[in-house]
């Protein structure tokens, strides 16, 4: 490696600085550009004219007649919240899962369908074993 001098050093660093603001100067005219031609494009949209949906009958005979279709009521649900947490429980506990793990598990479940961080999917599961 070239021993430099200080003003040589000195030289450099300067030019290097004055890189960066000339780099930042140029991205700052580049943002204003497109924050521009933004604000053009969203004064020219004109709102969009509301038309009437258009329908096409269908063929005939090609739903059921209505006194045939019944409606599907759902069963209500007789249990009590109680109940539920306890068949829960009953769950885990013919899975051998103590409430810590079945924490764990549900915090992996829950996380692994939001994408979360890999890393932390990764601890959750060692600390399964």
């Amino acid at each position: 490696m070239a021993d430099y001098t200080y003003k040589e050093l000195m030289r450099m660093q300067s030019d290097a600085v004055r890189r960066v603001e000339d780099m930042q100067r140029r991205a700052r005219e580049a943002a204003g550009i497109a924050e521009a031609k933004a604000d053009e494009e969203n004064k020219s949209i004109q709102p969009a004219v509301r038309r009437e949906p258009h329908h096409i009958p269908q063929p005939e005979g090609y739903l059921p007649r209505q006194e045939s279709v019944t409606p599907h009521k759902p069963e209500r649900n007789t249990s009590t919240p109680n109940s539920f947490l306890e068949g829960i429980q009953r769950g885990f506990d013919k899975l051998n899962i103590d409430e810590d793990k079945a924490l764990i598990l549900s915090l992996v479940l829950l996380l692994s369908g939001e994408e979360a961080d890999e890393g932390l999917l990764t601890a959750l599961i060692y600390m399964l074993t």
